[in-house]
């Protein structure tokens, strides 16, 4: 039964893409589209949480501050991207993702009393050559994968180990399955990946973030 639910949905798509295939001359007409992306922090949310609040009472030096994090909130993935259409099958272009961490710097003494505190950030700004391939194209419904590889910007008010606010490493974004409905020049999507970036492998930037993401653009 299941097998034969999987051919039927296979013929269904195989018929809707035979019958409302998009011919070259209608790509050629709008070849270029433009789409803006929001995607999860979930991964985020896992690595970057608020701490434990401790027990400074009696603890060290009478003058060392204890420091805690505490209050995260989280952007989600805010992405722009253009997108060429080489042919049927393969899309070129550029993508730009943002993504925003903060959280609250608190300070205690040892008597367990706020002494200070301060709002920290990071920033991840990612530019990447992007690659789509579409495997399945119709007037209606397109399914795709896609891979980006570029350049990750991280920065905000905290410091690397050599001092630096601001550091750059390399940024990759795998789209594993994509779907995608199409409606006159506008389109909308929900695609499965997930993220990644870094300076070297024990400096990790982004890791597996931005699993589920949705787009909506337009074909010009």
């Amino acid at each position: 039964m299941k097998n034969r639910l999987l051919l039927l949905i296979a013929a269904a798509l195989l018929l809707s893409q035979g019958i409302f295939a998009e011919t070259s001359e209608e790509r050629k007409l709008r070849p270029h589209e433009i789409g803006v992306t929001v995607g999860d922090m979930m991964s985020e949310t896992l690595f970057w949480h608020s701490t434990v609040k401790g027990n400074y009472s009696g603890s060290g030096n009478p003058n060392a501050i204890f420091y805690e994090k505490q209050s995260f909130a989280y952007t989600p993935h805010l992405a722009l991207a253009y997108q060429y259409r080489v042919n049927g099958w393969l899309g070129v272009g550029l993508t730009m993702d943002f993504q925003h961490t903060s959280w609250d710097k608190l300070g205690y003494n040892n008597t367990n009393t706020q002494v200070s505190r301060s709002r920290e950030c990071f920033f991840n700004l990612c530019i990447m050559p992007t690659a789509k391939f579409t495997y399945m194209r119709s007037k209606y419904v397109n399914l795709y994968s896609s891979v980006a590889v570029g350049l990750d910007i991280n920065g905000g008010t905290e410091v690397d180990y050599q001092g630096h606010h601001t550091a750059c490493g390399a940024a990759l974004d795998l789209r594993f399955f994509g779907v995608r409905a199409n409606y006159d020049r506008w389109y909308a999507s929900l695609d499965l990946g997930a993220m990644f970036g870094l300076k070297r492998i024990n400096t990790v930037y982004i890791l597996g973030s931005k699993l589920v993401s949705f787009t909506i653009g337009v074909t010009l």
